[in-house]
This record gives structure tokens, C-alpha cells and sequence, in this order.
């Protein structure tokens, strides 16, 4: 089994993009589930009067998620077997780890749209707990 240093390590700078794009959004969820409680601060204000369309926003940039997914995969792949060298007698090991770094994409576009998608239903529940009360 690798250690997290050894996946961290494999991480490709477009992986890196991913992972801030869906901390950022993590946030902004955050963000939005805290804006139910009263306060003065303008912005948590604003947001709590416009929580749907807030909620539609961030709904919509969860959606690129998947899609930064899909277009890192195809990077690495394009990656990959472009760097093949058929003449030579590279191991199969050698092709999983090229192949594993064009996985990644998926791996981490794909786990930040789950948990993006369950922040926001997270955040639409808090809403309408906040307006029955």
C-alpha cells in the first residue's frame, strides 16, 4: 500500500488545480450554511437573502468539477501513450505508472463532485430548516 506521501508525490499540477477548485467550493458552502445565523456582516446578509440563487451558483461550479475530471484524464492519457516507446521493452510497470498519473484527474475531480454535491444538498436542507422555523 503507498503511503500519502507517495500519492501526494504522484499528484500532477493540474490535480493540484482541482484540489484547490474544490476546497474553494467547500468553502463557499460553508460560507453559505453559516449565513443562516443573524449577523451585521454585509456579505452573510446578501447571501442569506438570495440563498437560492447562491445556491444555484454554486450548484453550477460543482458541475465543472466532473468536467475539469474528465478533461485532466484525457490529458494524461494523451500523456501516456505519447511517451510509449514501442521499439524499446518497457516493463508493464513502467506503463501502470504512467497510466496511474492520468487516473488522478479522475480520482480527485470525482471525489471533490461528491462532496461538493453533498455540501450543497447539506446547505439547501439547512435552508429549508431555517424557513420552517
Amino acid at each position: 500500500m503507498n503511503s500519502i506521501i507517495d500519492i501526494i508525490e504522484m499528484l500532477t499540477w493540474y490535480d493540484w488545480v482541482i484540489f484547490g477548485y474544490g476546497t474553494l467550493l467547500i468553502l463557499m458552502h460553508t460560507v453559505g450554511v453559516v449565513s443562516i445565523q443573524p449577523s451585521n456582516n454585509k456579505c452573510l446578509i446578501l447571501i442569506a437573502k438570495n440563498h437560492e440563487v447562491y445556491r444555484n451558483f454554486l450548484y453550477q461550479l460543482t458541475e465543472l468539477l466532473p468536467v475539469m475530471a474528465l478533461i485532466g484524464t484525457v490529458y494524461g492519457l494523451l500523456m501516456t501513450f505519447s511517451s510509449l516507446d514501442l521499439s524499446a521493452a518497457e516493463g508493464i510497470q513502467a506503463v501502470v505508472k504512467k497510466f496511474g498519473i492520468a487516473m488522478t484527474a479522475t480520482f480527485v475531480g470525482l471525489g471533490f463532485s461528491f462532496f461538493n454535491l453533498l455540501a450543497n444538498a447539506i446547505l439547501w436542507f439547512a435552508w429549508q430548516q431555517q424557513k420552517g422555523a
